[in-house]
């Protein structure tokens, strides 16, 4: 079954609360590459032969439609600022609950699939245009693995 991306949500921990971003148009990016490490032998004579190193967490890209006086955008432009490792969530739209948080951490109910990570504000590029509204894009670089939490 596929799952529509309209009522998509995306949450992060502001200090004691969790945030709803407002009004992005897309999140790219959740993948990351593995690193290869050589295990080939000198007697080898057809391929080179290799096992799995650690994990290269990607960026994240998340086009928005900027709003000065919106409080989750002053947010991410203070975790810009400070440069903090925070935690993030990506609620699909097969559910409409908003994680809490617990113990410092968000936590998730199974009434609807997430996508959580840990990440910083790489960036937050704004622009503006004739006969536009103001847009950004949002740049997250992960720390860690992506967890998935599934809807029940």
């Amino acid at each position: 079954m596929a799952i529509k991306t309209q009522g998509t949500n995306l949450y992060f921990i502001d200090g004691a609360a969790v945030k709803t971003m407002t009004c992005p148009t897309g999140i790219t990016g959740l993948g990351g590459t593995r690193d290869q490490i050589e295990t080939t032998c000198l007697n080898a004579t057809d391929d080179k032969s290799y096992v799995s190193g650690l994990g290269n967490p990607g960026q994240i890209s998340v086009p928005f439609v900027f709003t000065p006086s919106d409080t989750s955008h002053q947010a991410l432009l203070d975790l810009h600022d400070t440069g903090d490792v925070t935690e993030w969530a990506i609620g699909l739209s097969d559910g409409t609950a908003a994680p809490t948080i617990v113990s410092g951490a968000l936590a998730f109910g199974s009434t609807r699939t997430y996508a959580s990570f840990d990440a910083f504000v790489a960036d937050i590029n704004i622009d503006i245009a004739t006969n536009e509204v103001v847009r950004g894009t949002l740049t997250l670089q992960r720390s860690g693995s992506v967890a998935w939490s599934y809807k029940a």
